[in-house]
């Protein structure tokens, strides 16, 4: 629970307004996220952050049809200061 933040959306040239984008920011984007999981190939989640990685392995557990990739624009991630490198080497695999 995180009560009383927004999550950060970044503005990225040519993803404004596209079908195939998706937040996730509440139960109505994560419906829409799962109806469209059985239609895809590739899912590539920007910001390997705690929910982009737990989404992933979700991704990754609930539908191994899909190829699941994270990118980040920062260097070294955030959670191996706090998980570990081998947790998040484990969770991006």
């Amino acid at each position: 629970m995180a009560s009383g933040c927004r999550p950060e959306h970044r503005e990225i040239e040519g993803l404004g307004g596209q079908e195939n984008v998706s937040f996730l920011t509440n139960i109505q984007d994560h419906r829409k996220i799962r109806e469209n999981l059985d239609k895809v190939k590739n899912v590539t989640i920007i910001g390997a952050n705690l929910i982009g990685l737990e989404t992933a392995a979700t991704i990754r557990t609930e539908y191994p049809h899909i190829n699941v990739h994270v990118i980040d624009e920062n260097e070294t991630l955030a959670l191996d200061d706090k998980l570990g490198r081998e947790v998040t080497d484990a969770i991006l695999e």
